[in-house]
This record gives structure tokens, C-alpha cells and sequence, in this order.
């Protein structure tokens, strides 16, 4: 019995000959398009801010983060962070001393 998994070019020959979903078809690209960490967090970026999130510094302030809205932030390029405030984010800003 063949593994797809571990032998070399046969899960490629798999995936061609099967009806798969568009997320699992999205995937093999994303990964096909992707040969460096470099190149996964650019095509990362630009599906996110095509989703309407937001880019953020690390040295910058972030007192100015709104309920319902989305950020990111990327570090030498090669890694990415993203998240969503929710709608009941207060901020404890005020609070701090």
C-alpha cells in the first residue's frame, strides 16, 4: 500500500486526481507559492488587508485600539501576528497610573 504522505510526488499526483475543497485547494497554493518565510508572511499581509486589517508598529503606541477592528504586525518580514479586538474591548488606559 502507498503512503501519498511520505512518498516523493505522489501526494501531488493525489491532489490533481481527486476532487478536493477550495480550502484545501487555496492551501496547496498558498504553500506552492510560499518557498520562504519571507513569501509566506507578504501573501499573509496582503489576505489580510485585503480582510480589512489593520498594520501595526511594535514601537508604536497602541492606545488607540477599537472594539471590532483587526491588526497585525510583522517582524523582520519573516513572521506575522494577527488579531481581532471584540466588541466589549474597553481600555484599561485610563485606569493605568
Amino acid at each position: 500500500r502507498r503512503n501519498f504522505f511520505t512518498e516523493p510526488g505522489l501526494f501531488l499526483f493525489f491532489s490533481h486526481n481527486t476532487k478536493m475543497s477550495q480550502g484545501a485547494k487555496g492551501f496547496i497554493n498558498f504553500v506552492k507559492s510560499s518557498p520562504s518565510p519571507f513569501h509566506a508572511v507578504a501573501s499573509i499581509v496582503a489576505r489580510l488587508e485585503a480582510a480589512g486589517y489593520k498594520c501595526l508598529s511594535e514601537r508604536a503606541s497602541w492606545s488607540n485600539l477599537k472594539p471590532n477592528d483587526k491588526y497585525y504586525i510583522t517582524r523582520n518580514q519573516s513572521t506575522i501576528i494577527a488579531f481581532a479586538i471584540g466588541g466589549k474591548y474597553v481600555s484599561l488606559r485610563p485606569m493605568l497610573f
